[in-house]
């Protein structure tokens, strides 16, 4: 006999079974080899960098201190600084974070309990001696990276750090380029 449950529960299990069985469509085929005219000796990729101070090859004093007010006075460049500030961090606590770690601590308390905050007790004295209390430890730590995760973060926050100076430098690029061409 068949219950309410199994009745209600059946359309998923076909229909999951249904397609599990079911194959993905053919990959398309990529040609076999790469043609000639494709190469990286390409005259675009082998000339020299453009300078980060291009604008200086133009020769003006007055230019060049034009764009060095617009570069310091960008709020822009400065949360891109903030930016690439907080990423060379992070990538310093994952890079640190794969070695072991440790600390030491020292305390020295005294105390002294007055004579008046308890009852007194036969046999006791009418007033407490001072305690001195001293507490040392050491603390080492070291976290193997048996699953790669660590590894994992120290490249991934590197590479961030990375792509956030080049956005650092793009922003540059473009206040300076808007500089030169306002002038």
């Amino acid at each position: 006999m068949i219950t309410p449950r199994l009745r209600a529960t059946l359309p998923a299990l076909v229909l999951g079974f249904a397609t599990a069985c079911t194959t993905l469509p053919d990959a398309p085929s990529l040609p076999a080899s790469v043609p000639a005219d494709w190469t990286v000796e390409s005259a675009a990729l082998t000339h020299d960098p453009q300078p980060r101070d291009w604008w200086r090859e133009l020769h003006d004093p007055g230019l060049d201190a034009l764009v060095a007010e617009a570069l310091r006075a960008n709020r822009d460049l400065v949360a891109a600084d903030a930016r690439l500030q907080a990423a060379r961090a992070l990538a310093r606590d994952a890079r640190l974070a794969q070695w072991p770690s440790g600390g030491a601590a020292a305390q020295l308390s005294r105390t002294r309990v007055a004579a008046l905050s308890q009852p007194p007790l036969e046999g006791t004295p009418s007033e407490f001696a001072t305690q001195q209390l001293a507490d040392t430890g050491l603390e080492f730590r070291w976290q193997l990276d048996l699953a790669g995760g660590r590894a994992a973060a120290r490249l991934g926050t590197a590479a961030d750090a990375d792509q956030t100076l080049w956005l650092r430098r793009q922003t540059e690029a473009g206040v300076a380029a808007a500089t030169v061409e306002a002038w």
